[in-house]
């Protein structure tokens, strides 16, 4: 677009130029000044390809620059430019007109020089060039007409200067255009004033006769042009601080972000002040978030933020930096200041939240790091980066302990670094095949006969030993390693079922399955694994949590059903913990459902629990399902849940988990009982 305005103006401008020197046409003037228009739009089109941040006001300021011109010319030299030339009104005041546009757009070409640069984009300097050459071929040709003594061909050499200097643009090839900023706020205003300035003194300066009244007009236009200016130039900068404010802002919350925070931290006076810097993690988010959707989880977070908002102190800085985390910087603050304010935020987090027709307890992990006065040392983005750091690694302190607001300490580096070693180990130890399963039996309550198994993962070290999946699952989901995790366990857990069913022991195995692994590809994984293996489908079962399917029940119901029409089993584990157990096992094709532990723990003694495991029997039994007791220790324990109808238990009472090669010597000492339908 550049190259072709500069094309059109450089055919018309001339017609223009050479009227200067005498009586002409007035088309040729209006030609010539069309001629100019072009040539000043494209400055314009270059301008905006060089500046990212378009400033209107940047190429709105040469109208009112060249409306002022032409008034002053026209009122000021114009009478005796007619007067010397010999020419008629009309032709002086135009030729004013373009003499004053040249001016506007030799300036403007100089202000793109200086934001600009000519060096990665010659076409500034070539536009620039015929600017300032057509404005001295103006010049010298009304000496010329005037009398002065300028020879013609001066001038005539001058227009050839200009027209060289326009076409070069257009074999002028740019280098990459980096960014350039655009003019600053005191230029444009200094430019308005100037404006304004030169029409006030034009209006104030001439007299109102009748030659005069296209001055006065030009002269209102050129304050009427700064005033559009002003109003631009105010609406750019509150939508600029609009965006400002938002790329400061979390959407969701209204709180600052984590850009802020960071801002926040590395341009306040902690040094000479200190500050203590707390970050909280919000413990169930993620049940929430599955089983109720995002939209709970969204109105969740903003009633987090509203708590919270409604604890701190009014100088003190909160923000949510992503997820479910939230921060506060406590500008001045010491430990003890920190550890106050985060009892006061985790006890206010304690209480329910009301979710629309659910009620849930969230909780919170809390992290602090503190830096003393005089411990603030430059560069202050780095040491912000550590002060976060340091809270976050206290807050997955916090969290992995399952304890109160924890003070960063240096022993909590090496326990992080520990964890990195630790997660770089499981990466090793998935493609060497060091995590492996052991299985722990499922006893008939009545007979004491094994009535299948439940494979438990385990991470043999190399150096470690046996590592509980306690220590290593939340690091594995963390780093999201859990699809190829279950990929492992069913591969395993699917070949040995087979290996026993095939000695003579058939034993259904029970896997667990996590959120991630109930997607339409499921079904077609189970299969071809009970192919390969050759594995009857009842000898596997899978095991889903109520969160695992809140998220999508429908979808999920679709899924399992596929499984169920293959044979194998689908048990509801950890039933009584979620929000939604009776729904589910309607819509769900369950075949059993486990009890959690945390009931089964408190039998025979408390009274609630043992009503709420009968409740949950005799429920099971009328759609036809399976009872499984988890955490069973003792005897009496395992004589309630006799009493009480119970199917099936599993604890400690009858087998801790075992290797794979230990659990022939159990199935033979207490005898194999299938359950054809489980």
């Amino acid at each position: 677009m550049t190259a072709l305005l500069t094309v059109a103006g450089v055919l018309t401008t001339p017609a223009g130029a050479l009227a200067l020197v005498g009586p002409a046409p007035v088309w040729s003037l209006l030609l010539g000044l069309l001629g100019l228009g072009s040539l000043y739009l494209g400055q314009v089109f270059l301008l905006r390809q060089r500046v990212r941040v378009e400033v209107r006001s940047s190429w709105l300021d040469p109208i009112g620059w060249t409306l002022a011109g032409a008034a002053a010319m026209i009122g000021l030299v114009g009478p005796a430019y007619q007067r010397l030339a010999g020419i008629d009104l009309a032709q002086a005041d135009l030729s004013m007109a373009s003499v004053a546009l040249s001016l506007s757009s030799a300036l403007f070409a100089a202000s793109t020089v200086v934001r600009c640069g000519v060096r990665e984009d010659p076409r500034v300097g070539w536009l620039s060039l015929g600017a300032v050459s057509i404005l001295g071929s103006q010049v010298l040709l009304m000496l010329h007409a005037v009398g002065v003594g300028i020879p013609l061909l001066t001038a005539q050499l001058s227009m050839a200067v200009t027209s060289f200097a326009y076409l070069a643009v257009l074999y002028a090839r740019p280098e990459t255009l980096p960014p350039r900023r655009p003019m600053p706020w005191r230029q444009h205003v200094l430019s308005g004033l100037v404006t304004t300035l030169t029409a006030l003194v034009v209006i104030l300066g001439v007299d109102r006769s009748a030659p005069m009244v296209p001055a006065l007009a030009l002269a209102v236009g050129a304050i009427g042009c700064v005033g559009v200016i002003a109003y631009v130039t105010v609406r750019d900068v509150v939508a600029l601080q609009g965006s400002h404010e938002e790329a400061l802002t979390d959407e969701l919350t209204g709180l600052a972000n984590r850009r802020a925070l960071l801002r926040a931290l590395a341009g306040g006076p902690h040094g000479q002040y200190g500050a203590a810097l707390l970050l909280l993690d919000l413990n169930r988010f993620k049940q929430v978030n599955d089983g109720l959707g995002h939209h709970a989880g969204d109105t969740l977070l903003r009633q987090v933020a509203r708590r919270l908002r409604g604890e701190i102190p009014p100088e003190a800085v909160l923000a949510r930096i992503g997820g479910d985390e939230f921060a506060v910087l406590l500008p001045g603050a010491g430990a003890l200041d920190a550890a106050t304010l985060a009892d006061t935020l985790t006890q206010a987090l304690r209480t329910d939240f009301s979710l629309s027709d659910h009620v849930v307890n969230v909780g919170a992990s809390l992290g602090m790091a503190v830096v003393e006065p005089g411990c603030w040392n430059p560069p202050f983005e780095a040491a912000a980066a550590e002060l976060m750091r340091q809270a976050d690694t206290a807050m997955y302190v916090a969290k992995a302990e399952g304890r109160g607001p924890v003070l960063h300490e240096e022993r909590h580096d090496d326990d992080a670094r520990t964890r990195l070693t630790l997660l770089e180990e499981l990466r090793k130890a998935l493609r060497a095949g060091h995590i492996g399963l052991h299985y722990q039996p499922q006893v008939d309550v009545r007979d004491g006969r094994v009535r299948g198994v439940e494979a438990l993962v385990r991470w043999q070290h190399t150096t470690r030993g046996t590592i509980s999946p306690f220590h290593f699952l939340p690091l594995a989901e963390d780093a999201g390693l859990m699809p190829e995790i279950t990929a492992t366990v069913l591969e395993q857990a699917v070949r040995q079922a087979a290996e026993w069913y095939r000695t003579g022991f058939a034993v259904p195995v029970s896997v667990n399955l996590s959120a991630d692994d109930i997607t339409p590809d499921l079904e077609t994984t189970i299969t071809a694994l009970l192919r390969k293996h050759r594995l009857p489908p009842e000898g596997l079962v899978l095991e889903i949590t109520e969160t695992s399917v809140m998220h999508d029940p429908t979808a999920a119901a679709m899924v399992l059903r596929g499984i169920r029409e293959l044979g194998a089993g689908v048990s509801l584990d950890d039933y009584g913990t979620g929000h939604s157990s009776l729904t589910l096992l309607l819509r769900l094709p369950v075949t059993e459902v486990k009890i959690d532990r945390s009931f089964v723990s408190s039998l025979p003694d408390d009274a609630r629990h043992t009503a709420v495991i009968r409740s949950t029997i005799e429920l099971a039994h009328s759609l036809g399902m399976h009872v499984v007791a988890e955490g069973v220790e003792t005897h009496a324990m395992l004589g309630a849940l006799r009493e009480l109808g119970c199917d099936i238990s599993q604890g400690y009472l009858h087998s801790p988990p075992v290797p794979p090669a230990e659990l022939p010597g159990i199935l033979r000492h207490s005898g194999v009982a299938v359950l054809a339908d489980r």
